[in-house]
């Protein structure tokens, strides 16, 4: 137990989770203190018997749900040790997690954040498979560099989890601002944390986190906020997330003429992966012009893959546009693009009839029949969308070789940079 270390739980409806986070996490911390954001289960109650069994556990709950966001902040108020992390109350850690990672950022004098690789676990199903962070990216001495790696999405989809690293409490206290936007305001922490110091990752031991094959940018959006946000609320903190980024971006380069074009490139990114933003400066101008005058090649390189923002921006200009109204809907692809296309709710499931895969993984997904491609003409359906932001042209031209001649084939990306 490091009694120089706190462990900060936030907790809204965990009581599948939190016993196994706490046992976890008491043995490894001096203090360790959770605020239960009004939940409805049973968290409640498993947190007070853990209380009562770890003294230095410390537990308050919200008269009501303030959202994630604030919910963190009243935590952190808390704080009194030099080290700290925040823990989700579904996760755990490795038995050695404080230890390693203690040892490694009270050696790295210029380091603020030593994380380590997430393994992630489903309690419901498959767990989402996790690229290995580009750790060289987030140590490296450029300070403008690191913040580029993390504006441009360099970490993977789950690459937040670095946010569950061990932190010094100084520079998060310089780094945290009450402005943040709602939406990726943990991304944009590690932005400025590593604009104000490099970021270690460990092998030597893991975060355990869980993974949700119902997530959705929508409910990430109610778990911040504890509101149901409506499409122009989204838009604008994406707008607003974009524009912070940039800001960092920018104050990294520090002027330097060096970073012109990069620092284009990171508004480019932004803008097609996120939504239009009002910056500042010459690297600006240049960005927003070449959007205005950038045909669909130029915005296509820009595009990142596995951008929830962009799939759910484009189910969106789909549904708002009726274009398939009335219509049956097929999917070809049962991997996760799909997982993420149907638990955003934007377009209802009961329009889908089926699920075409090359080798079916399971029956079927959010109640959907999963079927080989050479069942297609036992099925009636008039449009089958092609479900991947990876290999979407080898899926339609593969298709073409299937599919009955009277169904139109609709690739949604192409959809997206046309629409923008």
């Amino acid at each position: 137990m490091f009694e120089d270390v706190t462990i900060l739980i936030p907790a809204f409806n965990e009581e599948r989770g939190i016993e196994q986070a706490l046992l976890s996490a008491a043995p490894q911390c001096g203090q360790l203190i959770i605020s239960d954001n009004a939940s409805s289960d049973r968290t409640a109650e498993i947190c007070r018997e853990m209380a009562a069994r770890y003294p230095h556990i410390e537990y308050h709950r919200q008269k009501e749900n303030i959202g994630n966001a604030r919910n963190s902040s009243f935590l952190f108020s808390f704080l009194k040790t030099p080290y700290f992390m925040f823990m989700g109350a579904h996760d755990y850690l490795a038995p050695n997690y404080v230890e390693t990672l203690r040892a490694l950022l009270v050696s790295q004098a210029n380091a603020g954040l030593v994380a380590a690789e997430a393994k992630p676990f489903s309690r419901d199903g498959v767990p989402f498979a996790m690229p290995p962070v580009k750790k060289e990216m987030l140590a490296s001495e450029s300070k403008f560099s690191r913040v580029e790696f993390i504006a441009r999405d360099g970490l993977p989809k789950y690459g937040a989890f670095l946010i569950n690293g061990l932190m010094r409490a100084d520079i998060y206290r310089e780094c945290f601002d009450t402005d943040f936007p709602m939406l990726g305001g943990d991304i944009l922490v590690l932005a400025k944390m590593a604009a104000r110091s490099r970021i270690l990752v460990s092998q030597e031991t893991a975060y355990h986190c869980e993974t949700r094959i119902d997530d959705s940018l929508n409910k990430y959006f109610q778990r911040l906020m504890s509101v149901s946000p409506d499409r122009d609320a989204i838009r604008r903190e994406r707008s607003k997330y974009a524009s912070y980024m940039y800001s960092i971006a920018q104050a990294a380069a520090g002027g330097n003429p060096l970073y012109l074009r990069r620092l284009i490139e990171i508004r480019m990114h932004l803008s097609i992966n996120y939504a239009p933003f009002r910056g500042s400066g010459l690297a600006d101008f240049l960005g927003q012009t070449l959007l205005k005058l950038g045909r669909e090649k130029i915005r296509k390189r820009y595009f990142t893959a596995g951008s929830d923002t962009v799939l759910e921006e484009t189910l969106f200009e789909l549904r708002d546009k009726k274009l398939l109204d009335g219509k049956r809907l097929a999917l070809y692809g049962a991997g996760l693009h799909t997982r993420r296309l149907l638990s955003s709710g934007i377009l209802p499931l009961e329009a889908f009839s089926v699920i075409f895969d090359d080798t079916p993984g399971t029956d079927s997904m959010a109640g959907i029949p999963v079927r080989p491609t050479d069942s297609a003409p036992k099925h009636e359906f008039d449009i089958l969308i092609i479900s991947s932001d990876t290999v979407a042209e080898k899926l339609c031209a593969r298709a073409k070789s299937w599919v009955p001649k009277n169904v139109e084939i609709l690739s949604l990306y192409p959809i997206r940079f046309h629409l923008l």
